[in-house]
């Protein structure tokens, strides 16, 4: 029990030393998606949006907080936990491929229309 303990410390510890720069990148990237995403759906409607997850949390909580809460909070949460546990030697890769997507999907929903 001790020992455990001692290892997630050691986990969390290393996972605020390491990748600083990509994940503030990838927070910027997640804020970018996120802010276009709410746009977009104010602009073209909820029922547009493509991933179920963030489709049905703006359709409970709203376009702006059902989205933010969905598609920024989520995603950075669950990025951040698997590289801090799981997906350390990953990490770099994953987080490349988050700011790659999240800045195409930004510019996607910023120029592009549903109609």
């Amino acid at each position: 029990m001790i020992k455990e303990t001692i290892i997630q410390a050691r986990q969390i510890k290393l996972f605020f030393e390491s990748h600083t720069v990509l994940k503030v990148l990838v927070l910027a990237a997640l804020l970018f998606d996120t802010v276009s995403t709410v746009y977009f759906m104010r602009r073209d409607g909820i029922a547009f949006e493509l991933h179920p997850i963030v489709r049905h949390s703006a359709m409970l909580w709203g376009p702006v907080l059902g989205t933010f809460l969905s598609a920024f909070v989520f995603k950075a949460v669950t990025s951040f936990l698997l590289e801090a546990f799981y997906l350390r030697g990953y990490a770099v890769y994953m987080y490349l491929s988050m700011i790659c997507t999240s800045t195409f999907a930004g510019f996607y929903n910023f120029f592009t229309t549903a109609a």
